[in-house]
Parts: structure tokens; sequence; C-alpha cells
């Protein structure tokens, strides 16, 4: 009997599986809130701001909906190299595919190309993260500017989409080139 061993080796990590396994949704979501929770808690704590849990009530749901929209802006950005066509046998698409599109689909790490896209796509999250917090989530919040400011920097920088990062390889059993 034949045995037939099957990989996925372009596969972004976490939007395809999460579409290919929609179950894992129930662990990414309360996760995600879980995280977005612990760290307006603490940088309210830091900033010895009254009425935490107040402040946390009032602006949870945005900030975790604007969170996830600012992660799928940033995987939309980062599938764009993807539907790029040149000529299949040009040397700007050998270029193209082995050194951006290779590189986003397994492994950032393995050129500066991609690593470059893909930190430019983290980056974008992040700056996403913090613009939609300060101007829509803790805009009409009781808070000093400051405050507001500080709260939205530390969302963008600690719940900075890092899994754009990882090589989807390690999670698909596939290899790293």
């Amino acid at each position: 009997m034949k045995n037939n061993n099957y990989k996925l080796h372009n596969v972004f990590f976490p939007i395809w599986l999460l579409l290919l396994f929609p179950p894992a949704w129930l662990i990414v979501l309360p996760i995600n809130l879980l995280i977005d929770s612990l760290v307006i808690y603490f940088t309210l704590k830091y900033l010895k701001v009254e009425e935490k849990i107040n402040i946390l009530k009032k602006a949870i749901l945005k900030t975790w909906i604007f969170g996830f929209v600012a992660d799928i802006i940033g995987v939309i950005v980062m599938l764009l190299p993807i539907f790029v066509e040149f000529n299949y046998n040009s040397n700007l698409y050998n270029f193209w595919h082995d050194n951006v599109v290779a590189g986003l689909s397994m492994n950032p790490f393995l050129n500066p190309y991609s690593f470059i896209y893909a930190l430019a796509c983290l980056v974008l999250s992040s700056y996403l993260i913090y613009v939609f917090n300060i101007k829509y989530v803790f805009k009409k919040l009781d808070l000093e500017d400051g405050i507001k400011h500080k709260l939205s920097l530390s969302l963008a920088i600690f719940t900075a989409p890092i899994l754009f990062m990882i090589p989807t390889a390690f999670f698909s059993g596939g290899y790293y080139y």
C-alpha cells in the first residue's frame, strides 16, 4: 500500500490556519481579548490612573475590534506580493518569487527582502493599532491626552502582530530553505 505524505508549503499563518481550522477562532479570540485587557489594565496601573476597571470596560471592545482590523490590513498588505505577476520565464519573476514571495510564504528571515517587507507589514499594523486607539477608542474617554498617547503606544507595542515574523514552515512542518 502506498503511503502519501502531503505537506502544505505556501501557507500564511495565522490567517490561513484560521480559515482551514475554524475552531482555532475559539482559541484566538478570547486570548486576544485577554491580552488587550491586560495591556490596558497594566498600562493604566503603571500610569497610576484611577478607575482602571471602568476605563477598561469602556475601551476593551473597540480596542479588540480595531486590533483585528489593523492585523487584517497588515495581512492584506503582506499577501499583495503573491498577486503581482511577471512573465514566468523572466529574471524578474525568478527574483520576485525567490526573494519576496517564497520568503513571505515560508520564512521571512530567508533574505533581507522578505524580512524587510514582513517587518514593514508588522510596523504598519502596529501603527494602525496606535492610530485607531488614539483617534477612535480613547477619543471620548475622560483621560489626559498624554495618557491616551501612552495607552495607545503601549497597545501598539505589546499587541503587535509578531506572528508575521514567525516562519510558517515551523507550523506546517515544511522546510526553511
